[in-house]
């Protein structure tokens, strides 16, 4: 709280529900003297007493006044608008190299639209504890997109290819799980079996070309005929 430039009636004004610590800082500033044990209710009236006591500066009406006209007769200068830059079209960001592009803003952008970008995957499970599983929400993380989250399938549904964005694919493909791998050594001796754990990878996934118009046209009466989708 800077009281150097408050009225008198401004201090007035919160003087009464200051808290202690404010008192005594306000008492502080207006050099009035206190001791440790001084409760709230006599800091309150000594500040009072030195705030009636306490000279504000006179202002000079004329001068003020005449400062105010001139102001007011001075030209406001001209405010030149510069034309918002057009924003890249999707398909220059998917293209262009963020490596290269010396715009930190343009470059964020190019990485999320990039990491965003929906791939066509079939993908297949060689995890053998999850092979009775269908599916997974698969959830991941970035500075550039903030939490991506979507349903992976592995059964029927991967029939076709499932959409993904490129930031979960790629997380995917980084995935493994734990074998059990017999170690063979020359002159090992006979019923005597050592073995490691070996990570491999967790999925096999496999990109699809996109689907052409005629795909998605069957591919929707296919969805229609099963009633895997609602068409009211």
């Amino acid at each position: 709280m800077d009281i150097s430039n408050m009225t008198n009636e401004q201090i007035l004004a919160v003087v009464d529900t200051a808290d202690k610590e404010s008192l005594r800082y306000m008492c502080n500033e207006l050099e009035v003297t206190f001791s440790g044990n001084t409760g709230e209710d006599k800091l309150r009236e000594k500040i009072k007493e030195a705030v009636a006591e306490r000279d504000e500066p006179e202002v000079d009406a004329a001068a003020l006044a005449s400062v105010i006209a001139e102001r007011e007769d001075e030209e406001e200068p001209e405010v030149v608008q510069s034309k918002p830059k057009p924003k890249e079209s999707l398909a220059e960001l998917l293209e262009g190299d963020p490596a290269k592009e010396p715009d930190v803003r343009k470059r964020r952008r190019m990485v999320k639209a990039q990491a965003l970008r929906l791939i066509r995957v079939q993908i297949q499970n060689l995890d053998p504890a999850d092979a009775q599983v269908p599916g997974a929400f698969v959830t991941c993380y970035s500075k550039y997109t903030g939490k991506v989250a979507h349903y992976v399938p592995f059964g029927e549904e991967n029939e076709h290819g499932w959409h993904l964005p490129k930031i979960i694919v790629d997380d995917l493909k980084t995935r493994t799980y734990n074998i059990r791998k017999e170690i063979k050594k020359a002159g090992q001796a006979a019923g005597v079996k050592q073995y490691k754990n070996v990570a491999v990878k967790k999925f096999a996934i496999t990109e699809l070309e996109p689907l052409t118009k005629q795909q998605i046209a069957d591919l929707a009466r296919e969805q229609t005929a099963k009633g895997s989708v609602q068409t009211s």
